[in-house]
């Protein structure tokens, strides 16, 4: 008999596969255990840099004013800890 949640994984599965096969992802893994982001700054941060040749004060400014735009929908006692230290 299928557990609750089976169909739903199935589904995940294959759309994890479809982004990483046909369309080129990297998949970062289950964010289930994790302080999950919509924006991995480090991730960011190197592909500014390495693969667009961004300066590093362009790349401060831009995800800057990125996570400015991210939180507006969201409480304060629901902004990231990294956000809170990097905005002072």
């Amino acid at each position: 008999m299928a557990k609750v949640g089976d169909k739903e994984s199935i589904t995940h599965n294959r759309i994890v596969e479809l982004f990483q096969q046909q369309l080129g992802y990297r998949y970062l893994g289950n964010r289930k255990d994790r302080d999950n982001s919509n924006i991995e700054l480090d991730l960011l941060h190197s592909f500014m840099l390495d693969q667009q040749g961004y300066s590093q004060t362009q790349i401060v400014k831009a995800t800057y004013e990125l996570q400015k735009v991210a939180i507006v929908t969201l409480t304060s006692d629901q902004i990231p800890t990294d956000f809170r230290a990097f905005n002072h």
